[in-house]
């Protein structure tokens, strides 16, 4: 009689225990799962970019909101429902369904900031159990650089054109040449430095310098430059350290 009355009082904690230890597992799991979303996101962002063909092979599809804003949709069940395992005596038959949703990318648009947003539900068929988790943040894709930039002085007499040789031969046909995104400019914020244009001057884009009003720019020369002029430009460029030949005896062949 006293087992059975000591047992009767564990069990329900022995049962708690384990559902307490079952939710928290699927929470861990169904954190990981919508991480695991937003990466694959990240990655369709970043090799697929604008290229709708590459997006739908990937099984993406096409869905818009309420205010006509296009994005893109996936789901990703793990394992697939056709590929279910047998049950694992110790962590059951477990499911994570992933939805993904990110705003589709236009390279004509003005921002190119997108909404990503990913939802994981993992489930445990011996208990019953789920969990989810949701993942939102707003990812920002940079597009491609086209053009020159120099940490200081720019004198330029050349055309400069953002074609992108992956349209095709450049003027065949004719309308295969003009990309007007091209830049030329500096990152230099000193007033002593200047961008000048030689007469053979022809730039298909901006040109852009460093602080406001602090470089001096002479355009006079140019063929054309079919943007504007603007300041405020930025650009990192890589320290580089190079090693110290002045001692000219580590040059000196040894026998």
């Amino acid at each position: 009689m006293f087992v059975f009355v000591v047992l009767g009082s564990l069990m329900p904690m022995v049962v708690n225990d384990y559902e307490s230890s079952v939710n928290n597992r699927l929470y861990n799991m169904a954190y990981a799962a919508a991480e695991a979303g937003a990466d694959e996101v990240m990655w369709s962002l970043n090799n697929n970019r604008f290229d709708d063909n590459s997006w739908l092979d990937e099984g993406w599809t096409v869905g818009d909101d309420y205010y006509g804003d296009e994005y893109w949709v996936r789901e990703i069940r793990m394992p697939e429902d056709d590929q279910m395992s047998a049950e694992d005596v110790y962590a059951g038959n477990n499911q994570a369904v992933i939805r993904v949703v990110v705003t589709k990318p236009d390279e004509n648009s003005t921002s190119h900031q997108y909404a990503v947003f990913s939802k994981a539900v993992v489930s445990d068929t011996r208990t019953g159990h789920s969990a989810e988790k949701v993942i939102s943040f707003i990812a920002e894709l940079s597009p491609p650089f086209r053009g020159v930039v120099v940490k200081n002085d720019l004198n330029y007499n050349s055309m400069l054109d953002s074609y992108d040789s992956s349209y095709g031969a450049y003027g065949v046909p004719a309308t295969n040449k003009e990309r007007n995104n091209a830049t030329a400019g500096t990152v230099s914020e000193s007033e002593e430095m200047k961008i000048s244009f030689g007469p053979q001057t022809d730039i298909r884009g901006d040109v852009r310098s460093g602080a406001d009003d602090a470089v001096n720019v002479d355009a006079s020369k140019a063929i054309q430059i079919t943007g504007g002029i603007y300041d405020g430009f930025n650009a990192e460029f890589p320290v580089i350290t190079l090693p110290d030949t002045s001692d000219t005896s580590i040059w000196k062949s040894r026998l």
